[in-house]
């Protein structure tokens, strides 16, 4: 995952006043998964990936798709 979709993953987070512990708590998952993501060390599951935008109320293309592939 490239730095600008981490910095958004983060910022839509913080936007909602949650916790890397709370988010992940709230889609079921551990919060060491949650920071992975927020690091890029490792991107989610298509099923989490949706779970994440949903809770964060931000498409899941702005998070996760990275716009190199479309081209």
């Amino acid at each position: 995952m490239n730095g600008v979709k981490q910095v958004k993953l983060i910022t839509a987070r913080k936007s909602k006043g949650l916790s890397r512990e709370k988010a992940a708590l709230q889609i079921e998952i551990s919060s060491a998964a949650w920071v992975s993501y927020e690091r890029g060390q490792r991107m989610p599951s298509l099923l989490v990936a949706f779970k994440i935008a949903r809770l964060l109320g931000v498409p899941v293309d702005d998070l996760f798709i990275c716009p190199d592939i479309y081209s």
